[in-house]
C-alpha cells in the first residue's frame, strides 16, 4: 500500500469516527454539565445579590444606583415585635432559599431579596407590610419604596438578632464619657471630630466597631502609641525614674476599649473594696472610711493595725496573663477576653525626646 493510500485511509476513519461521536451518550458528562450549570447559576444569584445589596442593577448591567436613606418611616409603628423570632433557619419561607433572606418585620415571615421581582417586594404589595430587615447585613428597608431605614429605635431588633451587637446606644454613651482636649495619637484625630460628626459618625462608629467585634482584630494602625516623658519636679533630671510616661494612644481606640469596659462591668462584679477606677466612687471615700475607723478604734483605746503598699509602676509592670486568667476565673465570656488580648497583639512605641522620636520598640508587659 502506498503512503498516498494510507494518509486517505486514515482521513476516512477519522471523518467516520467524528460521525459516530454526536450519537454516542455520556450519562456522566451529563451530569457534570448539569452540576455545572446549577453551580454557575446559584453563583449568579450570588452575585445578583450583592451587586442588589451595593445599589447596582443586575441583568441590565451594572448602574450605579444611590440608596436612600431616611429616619422618618411613617410605618415604623407597624412593627411588630412580639412576633419577631430569630431562632428559625434563616430560609425564605416561598423560594426556601437561603441567599438574600429578609425578614419581615410585621408579620415576622422570611422572604428572599427585596427587588421588583422579589418575594418580599411582593409580600409588600399584597400583605401591605413594608418594614424588613436583611438577615445578613442588619439593614432595615421600607418596601415597595425601597429606602433604608437609619432609626435608632430599631437597634433592639438588631440586638435581638444578633446579641452582641454593638448598638449605637453603647457608643454614644461611651463617647460622652470620653473628656475633651487631650493629646492624640499617632493618628491625629482627637475625639472632638467623632463628637462634631453627630448622629452620622456614632453610626460609622457602630460599623466599625461591630467589624472589630465579628473578627476579632482591631486595626493595625491602633497598636502603635508614642510616650511622652514628662518630669516630677523632683529628683536627677537624667534619670529615667524621675520621669513619668505619659502614652498617647488612638481616641478611637480609646472609645472602642470604653465599649468593652462597659460591657465588662455588666458581665463581671468588682469588690466593694476597690474605690479607685470605680464610677461613683473615689479615694476620698476611703481616706473618710479610714480616718472614721482610727476614731472608733481611739475611743475604745484598741489598737489598730494598717498596711499600706505603694506598688511602683503597677500597670507597667503588671504581667498579662495574670489578666486573661483573672478574667477567665471571673466567668468573663471568652470573646470578650479574646478581644482584650487583641489590644496588646504586636503592639509596639516610641519615645518622645527634645532630639526627635526613637524607633518603635514592642512592649510585652504591662497595661494601658
Amino acid at each position: 500500500m502506498s503512503r498516498d493510500e494510507k494518509q486517505s485511509k486514515k482521513k476516512k476513519q477519522k471523518v467516520e469516527l467524528n460521525a459516530l461521536l454526536p450519537l454516542a451518550t455520556y450519562d456522566d458528562d451529563e451530569e457534570e454539565e448539569e452540576e455545572e450549570k446549577k453551580n454557575g447559576n446559584r453563583q449568579q444569584q450570588e452575585e445578583e445579590d450583592e451587586e442588589e445589596e451595593n445599589g447596582f442593577g443586575g441583568k441590565g448591567g451594572r448602574r450605579n444606583r444611590t440608596i436612600e436613606v431616611r429616619r422618618d418611616c411613617p410605618y415604623l409603628d407597624t412593627v411588630n415585635r412580639q412576633v419577631l423570632d430569630f431562632d428559625f433557619e434563616k430560609f425564605c419561607s416561598v423560594s426556601l432559599s437561603n441567599l438574600n433572606v429578609y425578614a419581615c418585620l410585621v408579620c415576622g415571615k422570611y422572604f428572599q431579596g427585596r427587588g421588583h421581582n422579589s418575594h418580599a417586594y411582593t409580600h409588600s404589595l399584597e400583605a401591605g407590610h413594608h418594614v424588613y430587615i436583611n438577615l445578613r447585613t442588619e439593614k432595615v428597608y421600607c418596601l415597595p419604596d425601597g429606602y433604608e431605614i437609619n432609626d435608632p429605635s430599631l437597634d433592639d431588633i438588631r440586638h435581638l438578632l444578633n446579641p452582641r451587637r454593638i448598638t449605637q446606644g453603647e457608643v454614644m454613651a461611651a463617647l460622652r464619657k470620653m473628656g475633651r482636649a487631650k493629646a492624640v495619637g499617632l493618628d491625629n484625630i482627637p475625639i472632638e471630630v467623632w463628637k462634631c460628626l453627630g448622629q452620622e459618625g456614632v453610626q460609622w462608629l457602630t460599623n466599625l466597631f461591630n467589624l472589630i467585634f465579628n473578627s476579632g482584630r482591631m486595626p493595625d494602625q491602633w497598636r502603635s502609641s508614642i510616650v511622652v516623658p514628662l518630669y516630677k519636679n523632683k529628683g536627677d533630671a537624667q534619670c529615667c525614674g524621675s520621669y513619668r510616661g505619659i502614652k498617647l494612644l488612638s481616641h478611637t481606640m480609646k472609645l472602642w476599649e470604653r465599649v468593652i469596659e462597659t460591657r465588662l462591668r455588666r458581665e463581671t462584679q468588682v469588690t466593694v473594696n476597690q474605690f479607685g477606677f470605680m464610677p461613683g466612687r473615689s479615694t476620698t471615700e476611703a481616706i473618710h472610711i479610714l480616718r472614721r475607723l482610727m476614731e472608733k478604734y481611739r475611743e475604745k483605746n484598741r489598737d489598730l493595725h494598717m498596711v499600706f503598699i505603694d506598688l511602683e509602676k503597677a500597670y507597667d509592670s503588671v504581667p498579662r496573663r495574670l489578666i486573661w486568667d483573672s478574667l477567665e476565673d471571673r466567668g468573663v465570656p471568652s470573646k470578650y477576653v479574646d478581644l482584650i488580648k487583641d489590644m496588646y497583639v504586636e503592639t509596639k512605641t516610641s519615645v518622645r525626646a527634645p532630639v526627635g522620636d526613637t524607633d518603635f520598640f514592642p512592649v510585652e508587659v504591662g497595661l494601658h
